[in-house]
């Protein structure tokens, strides 16, 4: 028996080997990245993608870390599935928008992984990506000229309008009524003011006088003119017919005083200062 079982022990081991099938484990897990575009611009946004493919239906991804590099903007990180011709991809997406020109590349980046849970953690290492941002040469254009028209649009009217209005109270003064006034130009306004008094426009009377005071320069009848026109504003005082007259022949008189050698005289011009009832 002893002798058996030695000459058993000298046979070689293959004698009782069994072929075994082979045992299909799937394809190894590969890793990629890349950019959606070669080239972009200043302030454009673009996607760095990290595609594995061939996990396994149990394999674990953690997550890669990533820091974009200076210059980059990072802005919103998804990911997503797709299948392909029976292969199952985890994509990772990067949105970055770049500040400035130039070549910027993206070191290989390490995926951690486990075939299944609790198995040993594996790495693996994508490749290098490299991006050329130019400067927005075109884009910054359009904008130029868009706020170009924006300017001519509205705010160049703005100005002119401003300027014009600077300029007319600057010729004109508050009171609105010309500076160099024509003795004509006097008589007219006074020709108007009767025709306020005559129709009971008192505030407009006092308005249109008090401008033509001012010009006149009768301080003293002018702050009383504002005073009236005050109390007929404000205070709802209707002044008498009378006291209307005593100022239009003020006025009468400030104008002759200041054309003394006109040879027309106030009443050929037809104004006619007679009292109203």
């Amino acid at each position: 028996m002893k002798t058996a079982l030695f000459l058993l022990l000298l046979l070689p081991a293959n004698v009782f080997a069994i072929d075994l099938p082979p045992v299909d484990i799937g394809l190894p897990p590969e890793v990629r990245m890349f950019v959606d575009r070669e080239k972009c611009v200043v302030e454009t946004k673009f996607h760095l993608v990290v595609e594995i493919e061939n996990l396994g239906h149990d394999g674990v991804i953690i997550p890669p870390a990533f820091t974009p590099p200076k210059g980059l903007r990072l802005g919103d990180v998804k990911s997503s599935t797709r299948s392909e011709k029976g292969h199952q991809k985890l994509l990772y997406h990067y949105a970055l928008v770049p500040e400035k020109a130039g070549e910027f590349t993206f070191s290989p980046m390490e995926i951690k992984f486990h075939y299944r849970p609790g198995a040993k953690e594996e790495i693996l290492k994508t490749n290098a990506v490299n991006i050329i941002v130019g400067k927005a040469r075109f884009a910054g254009m359009v904008m130029k000229i868009l706020w170009l028209a924006v300017f001519a649009t509205f705010v160049l009217p703005c100005l002119a309008y401003f300027l014009y209005k600077y300029k007319s109270r600057k010729e004109d003064g508050e009171s609105g009524v010309p500076k160099e006034m024509s003795r004509e130009d006097f008589l007219t306004s006074l020709q108007e003011c009767r025709s306020m008094m005559v129709e009971g426009r008192a505030l407009d009377f006092f308005i249109q006088l008090s401008s033509l005071s001012k010009e006149l320069g009768s301080l003293a009848t002018h702050k009383e003119i504002e005073g009236m026109e005050e109390k007929v504003r404000f205070g709802g005082y209707a002044p008498a017919s009378h006291e209307m007259e005593r100022f239009l022949n003020d006025a009468t008189e400030a104008i002759k005083a200041k054309y003394p050698k006109e040879e027309r005289t106030l009443e050929d011009e037809g104004i006619q200062l007679q009292n109203v009832e």
